[in-house]
């Protein structure tokens, strides 16, 4: 056998075996995503605002949850659920947008601020605002569009 033949075969033997070994990774992650703590947080937003009226409450909190449990604090406490697709949507969202690696530095805005906190495999992401404005405003749409 010449040398060139046992080089493609190797190479197609190593060329299986990634191919096995990724399949393999990415089934243990979806297993392992869908078996997440549903009472885990996956994304927070704490905004407040001024000039702010005195005995007035300028802020105001959201809180997701991977069961798609929504706590938002609007001057009174509500409390809704998305559903699970919405739920996937918004972390796909987060993850294609690489929001979790991106430097999200920005000067300040004086009349307003805010507070994100996203936390994806057990990785947390603090933000402040007007950083990643653009894709933090994507999934702000995409929690209140339900």
């Amino acid at each position: 056998m010449s040398i060139y033949k046992k080089v493609f075969l190797t190479s197609i033997i190593v060329s299986e075996v990634i191919i096995i070994f990724l399949l393999s990774y990415f089934l243990i992650l979806r297993n392992h995503s869908s078996q997440l703590d549903k009472t885990a947080l996956l994304y927070e937003k704490v905004d407040a605002w001024g000039p702010c009226p005195p005995f007035s409450k300028c802020t105001s909190t959201i809180q997701l949850y991977y069961s798609g449990k929504i706590i938002s604090d609007n001057n009174f406490l509500k409390e809704k659920e998305l559903d699970q697709q919405t739920v996937q949507n918004i972390v796909r969202k987060i993850n294609s947008s690489g929001l979790m690696k991106k430097d999200c530095l920005a000067n300040p805005v004086i009349d307003y601020s805010a507070y994100y906190r996203i936390i994806i495999a057990n990785k947390e992401k603090k933000i402040n605002f007007p950083g990643c404005e653009k894709e933090l405003t994507e999934i702000d749409k995409l929690i209140a569009g339900n």
